[in-house]
């Protein structure tokens, strides 16, 4: 819980004020940094590159991050992402670039021990691993124009939705 409140806070920084059963399912626990691939040096000059699985697109955000590549950054998010990071960032009165300059500006500073990877069409799941509780969260991605984009809005939604629920049931409970 305290690795999704932290991921909620810098979300919520950033951003601010799943998929039906996969059809492909692979194993890619690793918790190193980024190696330098050929697919990893094909992303950093064009971020998103089709043939980069969710996993690698991950990879390869947390690696520009660290690189503080706004563009690559940018260019692994998907459109509803970078819609609610011009928001948080008009919210501040930034723009988009200096909010993801920030030490805790841009997600996964860190790239956290990944876990199974799950297809489905053009929606997919990483699993991460809370640092915290040490269980894994899915993380969801999107496809859009042949690329895998991290779904962070989607992530926030899902996260909404379950509080509400929760909230809901407390309610109920309380009765």
């Amino acid at each position: 819980k305290i690795f999704r409140l932290l991921t909620i806070g810098i979300a919520a920084a950033v951003f601010a004020a799943c998929t039906s059963p996969a059809t492909n399912t692979t194993n890619t626990a690793n918790s190193a940094p980024p190696q330098n691939t050929p697919k990893q040096a094909a992303a950093e000059s064009k971020p998103g590159t089709p043939g980069m699985s969710p996993t690698e697109t991950l990879k390869a955000l947390s690696h520009a991050w660290a690189k503080r590549d706004v563009e690559a950054i940018k260019g692994y998010l998907s459109q509803g992402t970078l819609e609610r990071l011009e928001i948080g960032a008009q919210e501040q009165n930034k723009t988009s670039d200096e909010i993801l300059k920030e030490k805790d500006g841009a997600p996964f500073p860190k790239l956290p021990e990944l876990g199974a990877e799950a297809i489905d069409g053009d929606n997919a799941t990483v699993e991460v691993r809370n640092p915290e509780t040490r269980e894994f969260e899915k993380l969801p991605f999107v496809k859009e124009d042949g690329r895998w984009k991290v779904a962070l809005d989607i992530y926030l939604d899902n996260l909404d939705a379950e509080m509400a629920e929760e909230m809901k049931k407390a309610e109920n409970k309380d009765r």
